[in-house]
């Protein structure tokens, strides 16, 4: 169990002795954001109201998630000004989800770009998740990668 006694940085000193706690909770920041960012890119994209309200609600869940995930990375001294603005790969992945948005004529090819990119944030998760973390960070971790899970399961039942 970690010591999440404070110290006057807001950082308890197991914090400091692990260096990278700071690195896996700005990837959990970054990964979240990934996806709220992603979402709002397909709601922008798609025609199907059934799809638009689906990636609304997943954009919901993603927004409550990011909120928990920064309060317990700004608990263990990592700022939200740390995390960037999501990932490299997220970045990208959104470019290649708008991009495909407007080559093809279809729902189901943002769909398909939804879904690849929830497990892109799941093997985010999984990593963080690899590594021994203080229990609220963990605790986070898990409840985030659940959510992920329970959303491509969503997503891949609204694939024809």
């Amino acid at each position: 169990m970690v010591d999440i006694s404070h110290g006057p940085s807001g950082m308890g000193d197991d914090d400091r002795a692990n260096p990278m706690l700071g690195r896996h909770l700005t990837q959990l920041v970054d990964a979240t954001r990934d996806g709220v960012e992603g979402y709002d890119a397909a709601m922008g994209e798609v025609e199907s109201s059934d799809l638009q309200s689906a990636f609304r609600e997943l954009r919901a869940e993603r927004e409550q998630l990011l909120t928990e995930v920064t309060h317990v990375a700004a608990h263990h001294g990592v700022s939200p000004e740390e995390a960037s603005d999501g990932t490299v790969g997220g970045a990208l992945h959104r470019t290649w989800l708008k991009l495909k948005g407007a080559l093809t004529a279809g729902d189901d090819a943002i769909l398909d770009a939804a879904v690849d990119g929830e497990r892109q944030v799941a093997k985010a998760f999984d990593e963080v998740l690899s590594a021994d973390l203080p229990d609220e960070v963990e605790s986070i971790a898990r409840k985030g990668r659940t959510e992920i899970a329970e959303a491509v399961e969503r997503l891949e039942s609204l694939q024809p």
